[in-house]
């Protein structure tokens, strides 16, 4: 697939969200309870959702015991919410972040989110070719629900150009 790629200037967007730590294997059960934990948050609080779901990640170091030998395996932080008003008090796991604003490359990947993967790369190898760096780590925008046969998913990475 191929991926149009384009730096775009975003605004800050304030965030309620559930954090922790997991594998690529765990990430879709983190996402379905962190997002099950921030509209139950948001309902308390009589906030209207306002906007799609997201979550963003952060490659961590971690080890994993296979046959009593310590094994590196790739974790990710994750951050999973849905957009919020700013100055929302929330208490518990549900928790408020801003994500950051200012230039953004913005890719959309249409297919299953197992083969998201190739997004990030293709903004990897943009990076190299236009002079961009990232500033920060990415998050994905879930415009579609697990449901649909081919969900859009739409990957936002910080990044100046140098």
């Amino acid at each position: 697939m191929g991926y149009d790629i384009h730096a775009v200037e975003i605004e800050p967007q304030h965030a309620a969200v559930v954090s922790g730590t997991c594998s690529i294997e765990e990430v879709g059960a983190f996402l379905g309870r962190a997002f099950e934990q921030v509209l139950g948050a948001l309902a308390r609080e009589a906030v209207a959702v306002d906007g799609k779901p997201f979550a963003r990640y952060d490659m961590v170091a971690g080890e994993a015991r296979r046959d009593g030998e310590a094994a590196p395996v790739g974790l990710f932080r994750v951050e999973a919410g849905f957009p919020c008003p700013p100055d929302l008090d929330l208490d518990g796991d549900v928790h408020t972040i801003t994500l950051p604003g200012g230039t953004a490359a913005v890719t959309t990947h249409v297919g299953a989110y197992s083969d998201v993967a190739a997004a990030y790369a293709a903004i990897e190898q943009w990076f190299v070719t236009s002079g961009h760096r990232p500033t920060g780590a990415p998050w994905e925008t879930y415009l579609d629900g697990p449901e649909v046969p081919m969900p859009r998913t739409t990957v936002t990475w910080p990044c100046t150009l140098d």
